[in-house]
């Protein structure tokens, strides 16, 4: 990864490349996180949001290269979860488009499930506003009337809860920086 962000940081000398090609034998990714975790921090203290945010992105992208599967596989999996959903809490809109999505999608689902022979738009509607409640968190499935497996549910909720937290925290970065 280093190698790959160094192209364009030297002129094209062959001298130049060779100074690179050592620079980078001699440093080691840590060493590379603590400047990224350093300069970000001066960029934050000047106002300059948008670079720290880019830094903040690149120091967890080395960590996540860090990792490796068979040491810790739960923390290399919630790298890669919070790099999808949210570029490290740095998008808003992923996480927002991945919500609407998640809802439309198991209204979708469920309508299939509960109304096999008789689906229909407002058979769709209806199932529409029960999972919108219950990605909310205001009701559950069996408040509401409707029939569903309990993995559905938790699924259903489990989904809402990572992306509302998502939403939260690109929301909360976005108004720090103002």
């Amino acid at each position: 990864m280093l190698k790959r962000q160094s192209k364009g940081l030297f002129s094209s000398s062959k001298k130049d490349e060779e100074l690179w090609e050592e620079i980078l034998r001699n440093i080691s990714h840590e060493e590379v996180e603590i400047e990224y975790k350093m300069l970000r921090k001066c960029f934050e203290n000047i106002g300059r949001h948008n670079e720290a945010a880019y830094l903040f992105q690149r120091e967890m992208l080395l960590m996540k290269e860090d990792l490796k599967w068979r040491e810790n596989p739960a923390e290399k999996a919630a790298h890669y979860i919070y790099n999808t959903l949210s570029y490290y809490g740095e998008s808003l809109n992923r996480p927002v488009a991945l919500f609407i999505i998640s809802i439309f999608g198991y209204s979708l689902l469920f309508t299939i499930f509960i109304y096999a022979s008789k689906v229909s738009i407002s058979n769709y509607f209806d199932v529409f506003t029960k999972v919108l409640a219950v990605s909310f968190q205001l009701n559950s499935f069996k408040d509401l009337g409707v029939e569903v497996p309990l993995v559905w549910e938790i699924l259903t909720r489990f989904t809402s809860l990572l992306l509302i937290g998502n939403i939260y925290i690109a929301i909360k970065r976005r108004l720090e920086r103002k």
